[in-house]
């Protein structure tokens, strides 16, 4: 609730997210993440607007996505719904792929078996859609990050 330079955290925000994807790129499509888009930049925007909108949406050490929750009530980000579905869906990939895999990023490496309980997990018909989707909302994570954290 203390006032903020929200100039100063932006750049803040900023140089931490480049730094990250400088010195811990992600190491393959399914390193969501780290992925430019992913999961991190999700969390991102939720701490920017904390620490910048505080007054605004009035969600202190909340999770992310009552903060984005709160932010799209308030009319100040897009659509909660996709939002939601891509937190819930990046968080499901990644739960699943560390409870069941020793090499999580390496698709040569799934089964078919945990490949079909991925695909029912996330309701997806196939591997390839599913990496299609995660990319395309990766890419618009990426685009709203920029928007954003501004």
């Amino acid at each position: 609730s203390a006032p903020s330079d929200k100039v100063k955290i932006t750049n803040d925000v900023v140089d931490m997210r480049q730094r990250l994807l400088r010195e811990r790129p992600p190491k393959s499509a399914w390193d969501i993440k780290l992925a430019n888009g992913g999961l991190i930049d999700l969390e991102f925007i939720a701490q920017f607007a904390q620490l910048t909108m505080g007054d605004q949406i009035d969600l202190p050490q909340a999770p992310p996505v009552h903060v984005l929750r709160r932010l799209a009530d308030r009319k100040l980000i897009g659509d909660f719904t996709e939002l939601e579905q891509t937190y819930r869906l990046y968080n499901r990939v990644l739960q699943l792929t560390a409870a069941c895999l020793v090499e999580p990023l390496n698709t040569d490496k799934w089964s078919d078996g945990f490949t079909e309980l991925l695909m029912r997990a996330t309701n997806f018909p196939s591997l390839e859609i599913l990496e299609q989707e995660l990319a395309s909302r990766q890419e618009n994570i990426a685009k709203l990050f920029s928007e954003f954290v501004r």
